[in-house]
């Protein structure tokens, strides 16, 4: 659920999620997911634009009922988040294999029965555990909330089969393993102390994928993992810092398969020259002040270097000898130069956004990258234009956000593109030549002040997702039949016309405009499935919106509904938000759809005197 409250997006969810009763009679029923807060991340070929959003609900957790633990065929259990503690009932469940329970609290010391099951995969946030009781066939172990309390650490080297092992400090355990993905600072407030471990890595012969976050271990037995291909570390203390504890990275030369480094934070720096890696093929390095020295056909072997808020004026770095690159991430860097990329002619993907402080001089010269697919020069205030842009056959995916851009004249060059985000510019007008982009299928102009040729969206043959908000618009543009999600929020719209000709559309938000009512006949589109309408001034809205038979989800949240028709809250599978709004009486349907988790009405004269008489009477209103 999502509340907005004076025009911030809030996460909204309730207190208690109940597995549906009656779960312990699928009696063949192999997996169950219970997950909640995975963030969202910008990835490659994102369509969707979005900042990091990171959720992290308060008083949630998921409740399990004893029936679960019937579930005789069950082989993978995920749930997040976690109640506190780990039923000793989870013993029932004898073909389980893998077992993902983190909880946003503190965990108590899990059952001893873990050790009893078959498990191959466990993911645990382990706060507060003082002994670890593993599983021997585990081949995949990863420990969030790491500190200094468990006194066995040692029982890891029990673990013959281990292929993946994690271990952290940290407990938002997303930063573990993508670091150099995050185009923010880790958040290391949410980690404990650094602390060393003394291990014997020479039991751990199988060990494919090792990553340490704020764990500084030691390299003894390291010669043992000549099967290691990926490697993490990150703290924000150097091992050199206590008291002379070698860098795991010193035996850095002894895994002749590493295919992946990943470093973050303070750890290793002053590792001056590292050895040759003929396996190696991407290399990160998150928010690093130096960069070590790499022989010549270390380099030439890359093919992902990702250098996010890493200063690079300094570096010894061999650019010259990157001929295999096809990922670059150089986002908040310093000292960066397109000229280093020159020879990168397999290059597919590039972001520099916000690189040198947005001082990034024109557009990046893409004749050398002939297969460039993606690009991302988001930030670069001293962007000037598209003019002069050489034709690109390959480019698919360009972001230009927040570049101060006044035109795209010469954007038609770009004849592939299929996703444009020129958000947060200081375009007025679209050029004659926007037509041109026939491959578009992705668009967001939110945060311009375009009012010329604004039409020409509309004669765009692919488009099916595209951002208007926050444009001061008061009325709708020429929109193309094939689209099929419309942000339009944040403008001046009165009145909405009509719609006949959208019938693709699923997802459509006008919240935040003038609305005063809807038209009956104005929704023609039966394939919608989400409309939000919150932040208007509807005091009505018709039943017909009933009909659609796809919608499953309507925001009428904040306005001057005091009605709705019955037919909304009948609705199995809609789930309606009218929080805000000035209802003044509770009906028996009103109380069904809530019990059911579909209405959220929070925030209405009614509800806000049953609280108010609640707490005088010292009960918690809910």
């Amino acid at each position: 659920y999502q509340r907005r409250v004076h025009g911030a997006t809030l996460p909204f969810i309730r207190n208690v999620c109940q597995v549906p009763q009656g779960i312990g009679q699928l009696t063949h029923l192999r997996v169950v997911e219970m997950n909640y807060g995975t963030p969202q991340r910008k990835v490659i070929h994102s369509k969707l634009y979005d900042p990091l959003k990171v959720t992290e609900p308060e008083l949630f957790f998921w409740t399990i009922p004893n029936e679960m633990w019937r579930l005789h065929s069950l082989t993978r259990l995920a749930i997040f988040p976690a109640p506190y503690e780990i039923p000793a009932l989870i013993g029932h469940l004898q073909q389980l294999e893998e077992l993902v329970w983190l909880s946003l609290a503190h965990s108590h010391p899990w059952p001893d029965v873990l050790q009893a099951l078959p498990l191959k995969s466990l993911h645990l946030q382990a706060v507060n555990i003082t002994v670890l009781q593993l599983p021997p066939g585990l081949r995949e172990l990863r420990l969030y909330g790491l500190n200094t309390t468990i006194n066995n650490f040692e029982r890891l080297e029990q673990l013959l089969g281990l292929e993946h092992l994690t271990l952290s400090t940290s407990y938002l355990f997303w930063w573990v393993e993508h670091p150099n993905e995050f185009s923010h600072e880790p958040n290391y407030d949410t980690e404990f102390d650094p602390f060393p471990l003394s291990l014997n890595w020479s039991r751990l012969q199988n060990l494919r994928r090792l990553h340490l976050f704020g764990i500084l271990a030691n390299p003894v037995g390291l010669q043992a993992l000549a099967n290691l291909e990926t490697l993490t570390l990150s703290s924000r203390d150097s091992p050199k810092s206590f008291g002379g504890f070698p860098c795991l990275l010193d035996s850095v030369g002894l895994f002749s398969k590493l295919k992946t480094i990943r470093l973050s934070g303070s750890y290793c720096l002053d590792v001056p020259v590292w050895p040759a890696l003929p396996a190696l093929r991407e290399w990160g390095c998150f928010q690093c002040q130096t960069l070590p020295a790499f022989s010549g056909a270390t380099i030439s072997q890359l093919e992902t270097l990702q250098l996010p808020r890493t200063d690079l004026t300094t570096a010894t770095f061999d650019w010259q000898a990157l001929w295999n690159l096809r990922v670059g991430v150089f986002r908040r860097a310093l000292g960066f130069s397109y000229l280093f990329l020159g020879n990168s002619t397999l290059l597919v993907s590039l972001d520099v956004s916000h690189a040198n402080r947005g001082e990034l001089v024109g557009f990046p010269p893409l004749r050398p990258w002939p297969v460039l697919e993606y690009l991302s020069v988001d930030g670069q205030i001293r962007l000037n234009g598209f003019n002069g842009v050489s034709p690109h056959a390959t480019l698919h995916y360009l972001n230009a956000g927040s570049c101060r851009l006044k035109s795209i004249l010469g954007i038609e060059s770009l004849s592939a593109l299929d996703t444009l985000s020129l958000e947060n510019n200081a375009l007025t007008s679209l050029p004659i030549t926007f037509h041109l982009l026939t491959n578009l299928t992705h668009l967001n102009l939110a945060h311009n002040p375009v009012r010329a040729q604004l039409d020409l969206i509309g004669t765009l043959p692919r488009l099916q997702w595209l951002n208007l908000d926050h444009m001061e618009l008061t009325a709708l543009p020429s929109l193309p039949p094939t689209l099929k999600t419309l942000e339009f929020s944040w403008n001046r719209l009165n009145t909405i016309p009509q719609w006949a000709r959208l019938a693709k559309l699923e997802r459509l938000s006008i919240s935040h405009n003038s609305l005063r009512t809807l038209p009956k006949d104005i929704f023609q589109s039966q394939a919608l499935q989400a409309l939000s309408l919150n932040h208007n001034i509807l005091n009505s809205i018709p039943a017909e919106l009933c009909k659609l038979p796809h919608l499953t989800e309507l925001d009428l949240a904040w306005n001057d509904l005091q009605h709705i028709p019955g037919c909304f809250l009948d609705h199995p599978r809609l789930r309606l938000e009218l929080e805000g709004n000035g209802f003044l009486l509770i009906t028996d349907e009103m109380v069904i759809a809530h019990t059911e988790g579909r209405l959220h009405l929070a925030h209405n004269p009614v509800t806000t005197r049953i609280c108010r008489l609640a707490q005088k009477h010292g009960v918690p209103c809910l």
